[in-house]
């Protein structure tokens, strides 16, 4: 039989990173550092999750 121990947090990690990676650079307001806060937001999710 497989252990699924691992599959409830596998699944809420990846919930949340994708929400930040995804989700978040919609919700920053626009301005002149709008594109630096976005690729901040994307990456630091991006390593979070591999991480």
């Amino acid at each position: 039989m497989v252990s699924h121990s691992l599959a409830l947090p596998m699944i809420c990690f990846t919930t949340l990173w994708a929400l930040v990676g995804v989700v978040a650079p919609f919700l920053v307001p626009k301005g002149p550092n709008r594109g630096v806060i976005v690729t901040s937001l994307i990456l630091t999710a991006i390593c979070c999750y591999l991480l």
